[in-house]
């Protein structure tokens, strides 16, 4: 029971801080850029890049995530209410893994990344660039 609230805690609180965060990265306005990965990134710049241009969307996938699988967890095997807790939960990780890994090596779809930001290559564009040149 207390691994269930503390998931729906996070849950709340990772799409309360989205909502206040996510307008602002879309307008550019954020302080979250792709220029230089933190020092505890262990990924190249261009996969930085892919996840700050994928910011609006693994957000609520993982909350999505977390939510459906507390549900899940709290309801009875066999109620309908654990399926839709394991549907979200699935939702969240597959389609939300799906989308990001489209935006972070592709930078598609551009609908779902900032303005500002759809001009970047995806990171296999990036890593063959660097590679040709």
């Amino acid at each position: 029971m207390l691994g269930a609230a503390l998931g729906s805690a996070f849950a709340v609180v990772t799409l309360g801080v989205w909502v206040w965060s996510a307008p602002r990265h879309w307008r550019g306005e954020s302080r979250l850029k792709g220029d230089d990965p933190p020092l505890w990134f262990p990924f190249s710049e261009p996969v930085w890049r892919g996840v700050v241009r994928s910011y609006v969307v693994w957000v609520p996938a993982i909350a999505l995530f977390v939510g459906g699988s507390v549900v899940a967890a709290l309801s009875p095997e066999d109620s309908a209410l654990y399926d839709v807790g394991m549907a979200a939960a699935s939702l969240g990780l597959f389609g939300g893994s799906a989308i990001q890994f489209g935006i972070l090596f592709f930078n598609r779809p551009k609908f779902l990344v900032p303005p500002g930001l759809r001009d970047e290559p995806g990171a296999l564009a990036a890593w063959r660039s660097a590679r040709a040149g």
